[in-house]
C-alpha cells in the first residue's frame, strides 16, 4: 500500500500542473461587459457582438449585462464602484463627458473609470424633416429668422442635446429646444414633422433617409461622412470649430492595474480585429478603431473640454 500510495502522489504531483489552470479557469467568474441602455439598441448590439469575438480569442467566459436609466449613469457608477479586478467592465460613449454637464452627482470618467480600448467611431449627422424648406445647414439661420418662433430641435441627453443648445447660440436664439428620451422617440418626430432638427448617428438614419421622410443636411464630424451620406457637406464649413464625433469605449473601475489594462487592451484589439466584428461594426454603421488605452483616453479629454465649453457658452448648469 505504501508503494502504491507513493505512486499515486508522484502522478498527482506531475499531472497537477495541466490540471490546475483548467480548473481555476472553469472556477473563474465570468467578465461583465455592463452595456448603460437597454437591449436592442446599436451600442447593445456591438456589445454582444464583442463579447462572442473575445470569448473566442480569449477563452473567458464574456456576459452583457443591460443597466440601463439616468442617461447611462447606472451602468457607469456601478462600473465605477466595482472592484478593480478587470471582471466588470463598461461599454459607453460620449455621455460620460456631457453627464456632468447635464446632472448633479453625475461621475467623473477622468478620475473614476479607467480607458481600456476605443472600439469605434460613430458619426454624428444634423438631420431635418424632409418638408423643411431647406437643403443644406447653412440655410437654417434664414428659416428660423422667418419663422416667428424660430425652429426647434428634439434634444436627447447626451451630446445631442447639447447640439441643440449650440445651434440655439449659433442661431442667436431663434431655436428651441425640446426634451426626448431617446433616439428612436426623437426620429419618429423629426419623420413625423413635429420637430424641424435633430441630430442622430449614422446606424440610425438609413430606413428614414430611404423613406425620405428625413433629410441629412450636414455631418457633425470632422471627415466626410460613410455611403450612403459621403457627399454631405460638413458642419464645420458652416460654422467653424462645430465637430462631434460618437465613439463607443470600454472602460475599467479607476485603480485597475496598468498591467491588466494592457492586457485587457491586447484582447479587445485580438476580438476588434477579428472577421466577424470587422463585419458587425461596418453593419452597426461604426467606423472601427482600436489601438491603446491612450488613443481612449485623448478621446475622453477632447470631449470634456469641447463639451464644457459648448455648456458654458449656451450657460447651461446641472440640475
Amino acid at each position: 500500500m505504501p508503494v502504491l500510495y507513493r505512486l499515486f502522489v508522484r502522478t498527482l504531483l506531475v499531472l497537477l500542473p495541466l490540471v490546475t489552470p483548467l480548473a481555476w479557469a472553469e472556477a473563474s467568474p465570468p467578465t461583465r461587459l455592463i452595456v448603460p441602455a437597454p437591449a436592442g439598441g446599436n451600442l447593445d448590439a456591438l456589445a454582444r457582438r464583442l463579447a462572442q469575438s473575445l470569448t473566442a480569442v480569449s477563452g473567458q467566459n464574456v456576459m452583457v449585462e443591460n443597466r440601463p436609466g439616468a442617461s447611462g449613469q447606472i451602468g457607469a457608477d456601478l462600473v465605477a464602484r466595482s472592484a478593480p479586478d478587470g471582471k466588470t467592465l463598461l461599454i459607453a460613449g460620449s455621455f460620460l463627458s456631457t453627464n456632468p454637464l447635464q446632472f448633479k452627482g453625475a461621475l467623473n470618467p477622468i478620475t473614476e473609470l479607467m480607458p481600456v480600448i476605443k472600439l469605434a467611431d460613430n458619426e454624428i449627422y444634423l438631420v431635418a424633416h424632409a418638408g423643411l424648406p431647406v437643403e443644406r445647414a447653412d440655410e437654417i439661420r434664414a428659416v428660423a429668422r422667418q419663422r416667428p418662433g424660430g425652429l426647434n430641435c428634439a434634444a436627447v441627453p447626451g451630446q445631442m442635446a447639447l447640439g441643440c443648445e449650440r445651434l440655439r447660440v449659433l442661431l442667436d436664439g431663434k431655436l428651441v429646444s425640446i426634451p426626448y428620451p431617446g433616439i428612436a422617440p426623437t426620429l419618429n418626430a423629426v419623420a413625423a414633422g413635429h420637430v424641424d432638427l435633430a441630430f442622430a448617428s449614422h446606424g440610425t438614419l438609413k430606413p428614414l433617409v430611404e423613406t425620405h421622410r428625413v433629410r441629412v443636411l450636414a455631418v457633425a464630424g470632422d471627415r466626410p461622412g460613410k455611403p450612403p451620406f459621403d457627399r454631405v457637406p460638413l458642419l464645420k464649413d458652416t460654422w467653424p470649430g462645430f465637430v462631434m464625433n460618437g465613439y463607443a469605449g470600454v472602460f475599467a473601475p479607476a485603480g485597475t492595474p496598468v498591467a491588466l489594462v494592457a492586457t485587457l487592451n491586447q484582447e479587445f484589439n485580438r476580438a476588434l480585429a477579428s472577421p466577424e466584428m470587422v463585419q458587425a461594426v461596418h453593419e452597426l454603421g461604426y467606423t472601427r478603431r482600436g489601438g491603446g488605452p491612450d488613443v481612449l483616453a485623448r478621446t475622453l479629454t477632447h470631449d470634456a473640454a469641447f463639451y464644457q465649453r459648448i455648456a458654458t457658452e449656451a450657460g447651461l448648469v446641472p440640475h
